[in-house]
């Protein structure tokens, strides 16, 4: 005998039997993606700061050579006019990819807060 056609249906769980553990992972991950989403944009926009909003990913760094008189000599300070600064599209990409986490795990978390134990809620 020949099977000619299957029929599966997909059926939802009750809410009593869906696992709250589910529910609270989800929505741990979820925070903590914001929250590195957060602190990588800090402190990627700082490090730009620092570099004077010249992007340091990719570049070609020229220091300084010949005597120096500062008082720290284990510091070598770069030269910015010779130094070859990468594609700032790069650095807007790795500042901005955050910025797009937050704004897409933000709306998941608030999902799983208010129906993430999955199942049917009213019947009917």
């Amino acid at each position: 005998m020949k099977l000619l056609e299957l029929y599966l249906e997909l059926v939802e769980k009750e809410s009593r039997h869906v696992s709250s553990a589910w529910k609270n992972c989800q929505i741990t991950l979820y925070v903590a993606s914001i929250v590195a989403s957060f602190i990588a944009y800090i402190s990627f926009t700082n490090a730009l700061n620092g570099f004077n909003g010249n992007c340091m990913l990719f570049s070609e760094v020229s220091f300084v050579s010949g005597p120096l008189n500062c008082s720290q000599p284990d510091v070598m300070p770069f030269d910015v006019a010779r130094t070859e600064w990468g594609d700032v599209g790069v650095c807007m990409f790795v500042q901005y990819v955050p910025v797009f986490s937050v704004i897409f795990s933000f709306p998941w978390a608030v999902l799983f807060t208010m129906c993430g134990t999955g199942g049917k809620t009213a019947k009917g």
